[in-house]
């Protein structure tokens, strides 16, 4: 199959084509009515990243060099056309010390919607030396948007080889122009990997990866964690795409170990500590401290990007009863009865066309935990468990279908990742087991940086139909190298609000693109 043309669209042409409250505390910034000339030399930030944006705030994050540490961070902000900074506003944060593994992060607020800015983030205030980045705040009218999304980063043993590229995915997303945000739709991180010296490649070639301690085994400690989740910016380019695409990230399963849920207890031998509950509070500090999060007591969020689309972040972890035959007729938890109930809420109250929700597994695909005998699943990590009515962890799917339904709410667009392979779904009630809701669609990108895997068999009971999907990997399990990494682009057209999804390949080729056009409430 042809991958189509290398993507060197502009902006235009894409439209065209159609525990955390404790370990935040102090992030409120003081605000300086001016920046004061700096004097001593210190080091710039070793990686600076924005995150969380919403209409009037972003979140500034930084981890600073060794000696820089017991420094504040202090970020200088200002419009994109304000290239000296003679017009900036300084904020000053808090410390970066070894109680947050030199990380800092401070929130910028009162920012006009919609406005693109500039900031420069250093450790201390009169430090010479600072890092620069791009950051556009969410709008609150219309105008044309565009989203990038995808999870998978340094799975199945895959580090970063500097000699192919390393991460090359996130240079070609950098290399896409006018992203207003990305989407890490889960396991931004394989904790439970390891990452060895060489990879024989089927060609027989080596790939070599950069190794660290904290990824030559199982994390299982705070520290563990803390080099896992700054593995990836040992990548120049992992750090440049960073500085410029604000992240929204929500977690999976491979941020604890493979397939956990909170109240498991493994039987893996590398673990000395078996509690799931243990190791993922571990998790959860590392990643709160090494990703830009606003503070708050869940993970699930929503930020409206004005009349085009609100974005739903949704966390398919925390809230998870185990893992088992899925098919309790009075229904079982994926998401949980709290945070399902916050989603209806703010689907039906959403004055935008698309409500993007961005989920860290497919609603559509059966994805089996464990087998019996004879290659019959026994029980299922995923929300399907096969073809049917609802039930066990369904149930919650066709709550939330059901009431937007009643509601009137069109336009649900779900993004994720999870099974490293590029596709897109349609959900039609007309072709489902279940019918009481409106049609919607499921875009799946990635992995970034892992192995591809095979399409996985699809569900009928919300009605699945595949409309694109990568076509089988020649070696199922195939790395980096075998050019099967991708993400997708979701554009929303001024006016129109018409959406454009495009897969793209880690290299940049375009794998499929399709038109989506919003229907009327």
């Amino acid at each position: 199959m042809s991958l189509g043309p290398r993507v060197r669209l502009s902006r235009r042409e894409l439209f065209a084509l159609g525990g955390v409250g404790s370990m935040l505390a102090g992030c409120s910034p003081r605000p300086s009515a001016a920046v004061s000339a700096a004097s001593p030399v210190d080091l710039a930030p070793v990686f600076v990243q924005s995150g969380d944006v919403d209409a009037t705030s972003v979140m500034v994050w930084a981890r600073a060099q060794a000696l820089s540490r017991g420094a504040p961070l202090v970020v200088d902000l200002a419009r994109a056309e304000d290239h000296d900074f003679s017009r900036a506003r300084r904020f000053i944060g808090p410390t970066a010390s070894e109680v947050t593994d030199s990380c800092a992060q401070l929130m910028l607020p009162r920012l006009d919607a919609g406005t693109a800015y500039r900031y420069r983030a250093r450790f201390g205030e009169h430090a010479r030396t600072y890092a620069e980045g791009l950051v556009r705040t969410a709008s609150q009218d219309d105008r044309d948007l565009l989203f990038a999304w995808s999870g998978d980063t340094v799975g199945q043993g895959w580090g970063i080889d500097h000699a192919r590229g390393g991460l090359r995915t996130y240079r070609t997303m950098r290399e896409t122009p006018s992203i207003d945000a990305f989407l890490h739709v889960g396991d931004m991180i394989y904790a439970d990997g390891v990452v060895l010296p060489e990879v024989a490649l089927p060609d027989g070639t080596l790939w070599k990866n950069l190794v660290v301690p904290a990824k030559s085994h199982v994390a299982e400690t705070l520290d563990d964690f803390r080099g896992a989740f700054a593995y990836p910016s040992n990548c120049e380019h992992f750090r440049a795409f960073a500085r410029d695409v604000p992240l929204y990230a929500i977690w999976d399963d491979h941020e604890v170990w493979n397939d956990f849920w909170p109240s498991q207890v493994t039987s893996d031998p590398r673990y000395g500590e078996k509690r799931a509950e243990v190791i993922a509070a571990r998790a959860f500090r590392a990643m709160h401290e090494h990703v830009p999060f606003r503070p708050s007591a869940t993970m699930y969020r929503r930020v409206s990007w004005g009349a085009g689309a609100e974005l739903f972040f949704l966390d398919g972890r925390s809230h998870r009863s185990p893992d088992g035959a899925n098919d309790e007729p009075t229904g079982s938890a994926f998401f949980g009865d709290a945070q399902i109930a916050w989603l209806i809420e703010g689907l039906t109250a959403s004055r935008s066309t698309w409500k993007i929700i961005a989920t860290d597994m497919p609603i559509g695909l059966v994805l089996p935990h464990a087998y019996a005998a004879g290659g019959v699943p026994l029980s299922f990590d995923g929300i399907a468990q096969g073809d049917g009515p609802p039930l066990g962890r369904e149930l919650e799917i066709a709550k939330v279908l059901a009431a937007c339904r009643k509601a009137g709410v069109r336009n649900l667009l779900f993004l994720t990742a999870d099974v490293h392979y590029a596709a897109l779904h349609r959900f039609d009630p007309e072709r489902a087991v279940y019918k009481d809701f409106n049609a919607f669609h499921e875009c799946i990108a990635g992995p970034l940086h892992a192995s591809s895997f095979p399409p996985k068999k699809t569900d009928s009971t919300f009605g699945c139909e595949v409309l694109f999907q990568v076509e089988e990997p020649v070696q199922s399990g195939s790395g980096p190298a075998a050019g099967r990494q991708s993400f997708g682009l979701v554009a929303i057209a001024k006016g129109t609000h018409e959406a454009t999804v495009t897969f793209v390949s880690g290299t940049g080729n375009v794998l499929h693109r399709a038109r989506l056009a919003p229907a009327a409430r």
